[in-house]
């Protein structure tokens, strides 16, 4: 033939983006349509694609005295570790997807004092019985927290009823000698009746701080201020199926369709080319 290709009157490498754009040109349907069907592949194979579930637990963190038995951030961050993770394989019992459960063990914050908890599973009740276990380790960790708490808040509500009561007896012990002064039964030096004016006083503000502390930590003891972690889905966790991430698929799938396309197109220019030159020969 009188004419060839530019490509082929080109030295190996020297290829100008003219000849890209003419090949493109003489290709693009061919490109379009490969391209095409591997979008519409990548959506068929997104439909029998093995699909997860994901269960979600809502886990109210406890308080003692009024304050959260842990930070939110930090229960959080827990959530995430590999001993946390480790805890609810074991308490979620077989069969399980280890593998699984430990990929998508996650928490988020809720309000001020919430943590949700999400896991997968390959099957809704799977994802159940994972959501539950995380839920469980969670409440135990931070119930096993309060109680040590409470006791602790406990002893020292004792101590301080125990200090009123030892302060309130001195009192009036006191009292009793103060009361022989004033009737004239008792007949002390100034100077003494001067000091025990000055350890009654003491005692009174004694007897005014134990009934403060008292009074908080009863108070602390409340139903309102101290109570135990607490789920809040009733026992049962949301389960959402997730999706298969179709668009990944169809994208994919085009990507993989262009590629196909541009190789199926470079094969027909090699062979229209070595037909040219068979001719010219």
């Amino acid at each position: 033939m009188q004419v060839e290709s530019n490509l082929d009157n080109r030295s190996d490498g020297d290829v100008a983006l003219t000849d890209v754009l003419r090949f493109i040109g003489r290709h693009v349907v061919l490109i379009s349509v490969v391209a095409v069907v591997g979008g519409i592949a990548g959506f068929g194979v997104s439909r029998i694609a093995p699909q997860a579930w994901e269960g979600t637990s809502i886990v109210m963190i406890g308080r003692v005295g009024n304050e959260l038995i842990e930070p939110l951030p930090n229960a959080v961050e827990r959530v995430g570790t590999a001993g946390f993770a480790q805890r609810v394989v074991r308490t979620a019992g077989t069969p399980v997807r280890d593998d699984m459960l430990r990929a998508s063990l996650r928490a988020a914050p809720r309000g001020t004092d919430l943590v949700a908890i999400s896991v997968r599973g390959p099957t809704s009740e799977d994802a159940v019985r994972y959501a539950t276990a995380a839920r469980d380790v969670m409440l135990k960790a931070q119930n096993d927290k309060i109680s040590d708490a409470e006791e602790r808040l406990r002893s020292d509500a004792a101590s301080a009823d125990q200090a009123l009561e030892r302060a309130v007896k001195q009192r009036d012990s006191w009292s009793v000698y103060m009361k022989g002064v004033a009737d004239g039964t008792l007949k002390p030096q100034l100077a003494e009746v001067l000091i025990l004016k000055d350890m009654i006083d003491r005692t009174d503000a004694q007897i005014d701080d134990a009934r403060k502390r008292s009074e908080k930590l009863q108070r602390s003891l409340r139903s309102t201020e101290t109570y135990a972690s607490q789920a809040i889905d009733d026992g049962a966790p949301l389960v959402t199926k997730v999706s298969a991430g179709r668009i990944k698929f169809v994208a994919g799938g085009l990507i993989l369709g262009v590629l196909l396309g541009l190789l199926c197109a470079v094969g027909l220019d090699m062979r229209a080319s070595a037909q040219r030159k068979s001719v010219a020969r």
